[in-house]
């Protein structure tokens, strides 16, 4: 009996030690942009409820996720803060041309922006999945890739990848016959409690062509990796209508 209670408070530990692959989350209320987007809301996530969203560059406790779209001199100086805000449980995800600036603000490397990559059509999920038995993948089954065609774009994260033995390549691009070209999109940086989403894609902008998956994919990063609600995946499954509020963007 006694190694049982044990093995039942180990297993508790490592849920909610690794919030990524914990499908109980509590989520904060406040979802932070660090730039301007015009794409927010339910045209963004989908699967995770809904936010309180506000602009700023310097997280707080309330804060859910941070999603940074701009690199200039608002944000130099905030790598302290950032880097705090993810060892206590925080998520950053970054966009087109920003996450090597927030790599090099948080752990002081740096690395430069590639030629650009994919078509530019906004979408936030790869074309391609890396690393498929990687937490993520393994607690969101459902998301499917975007048609090459289809792609958002970015510089390519490989490098990051390769040179960080901290970061995770989890997705890709495909050309056009569907060979993987050796670009990354789309990695991961587990920090302390919390996560760095390192997703090189134009989601930000306001083109038509943003799938569903796309949605879906953002709301799981939004929720720290967990497994957003399997009824989304369903057949027939129709856009959540969430309310947002936005002041300042």
């Amino acid at each position: 009996m006694k190694e049982r209670i044990l093995f039942a408070l180990f297993t508790v530990l490592l849920i909610f030690n690794f919030p990524s692959i914990s499908k109980a989350q509590v989520l904060r209320p406040k979802l932070m942009y660090c730039g301007d987007s015009d794409r927010v809301g339910a045209d963004l996530y989908l699967g995770t409820g809904q936010f309180n969203e506000v602009s700023g560059c310097v997280p707080d406790a309330n804060t859910q996720a941070l999603l940074v779209t701009v690199i200039d001199s608002t944000i130099i100086g905030n790598g302290a803060a950032w880097l705090a805000y993810l060892e206590a449980g925080g998520v950053i995800i970054s966009s087109i041309y920003v996450t090597n600036e927030i790599y090099l603000e948080i752990f002081g490397e740096f690395y430069p922006d590639t030629v650009e990559f994919g078509e530019c059509k906004n979408n936030a999920m790869p074309s391609l999945k890396l690393s498929t038995g990687a937490p993520f993948w393994v607690a969101n089954p459902g998301l499917t890739e975007t048609p090459v065609n289809a792609t958002g774009c970015g510089s390519d994260n490989a490098v990051i990848a390769a040179g960080e033995s901290q970061v995770t390549a989890l997705g890709g691009l495909l050309d056009i016959n569907g060979v993987d070209t050796g670009v990354v999109s789309f990695a991961v940086r587990y920090q302390g409690l919390g996560v760095f989403w390192l997703l090189e894609a134009d989601w930000l902008g306001n083109k038509p062509d943003f799938t569903v998956v796309s949605k879906n994919f953002m709301g799981a990063l939004i929720a720290n990796g967990a497994d957003v609600p399997s009824f989304i995946f369903e057949d027939g499954f129709e856009e959540q209508q969430l309310e947002s509020e936005t002041p300042g963007l």
